[in-house]
């Protein structure tokens, strides 16, 4: 390998998150077997109800936080640079400092990780290739898979 492609997973990198179709539908197919299935639990209809609308406010959690990050703790955007480390920018538009927590999953199609914010705090985050571009997708994967060899290490 040249140089130049050994360096390029160094460069900084910015990931404004968008809403994932892919997630979207695969949450909607879950929840509607798990609904298809509290349907036939031996309950009285109140309690059968009360499950359904627990499993649907769930869903729509879910949906806010990370298909469209709406609530206050879902993350927009992040970043990673050699001087700064991740960075996570939430509901309020700020930077705040992150610190990857491991394990991370990262697959072809599929990344989902946790971060600490602060001291206590912790934010995940579940991206489908169909949230970033082809390429900012394969440097976020690579990124975050020697990140969590470095923590590792250390």
């Amino acid at each position: 390998m040249s140089h130049n492609s050994l360096t390029k997973f160094d460069q900084p990198l910015l990931v404004e998150l968008k809403p994932s179709r892919w997630l979207l539908l695969t949450l909607a197919a879950v929840y509607a077997l798990v609904a298809l299935v509290w349907s036939w639990v031996p309950l009285s209809w109140p309690g059968r109800l009360l499950l359904l609308a627990l499993l649907g406010a769930h869903f729509v959690f879910l949906y806010r936080l990370h298909v469209r990050p709406l609530l206050h703790c879902a993350v927009k955007a992040l970043s990673w640079d050699a001087a700064r480390g991740w960075r996570l920018r939430c509901h309020g538009g700020e930077w705040c400092p992150a610190q990857l927590l491991t394990p991370a999953l990262v697959a072809y199609r599929l990344v989902a990780v946790r971060f600490r914010v602060g001291r206590c705090s912790t934010r995940s985050l579940v991206v489908v290739a169909d949230r970033l571009g082809e390429d900012d997708f394969r440097r976020l994967r690579v990124r975050l898979l020697q990140s969590a060899t470095d923590e590792q290490r250390v």
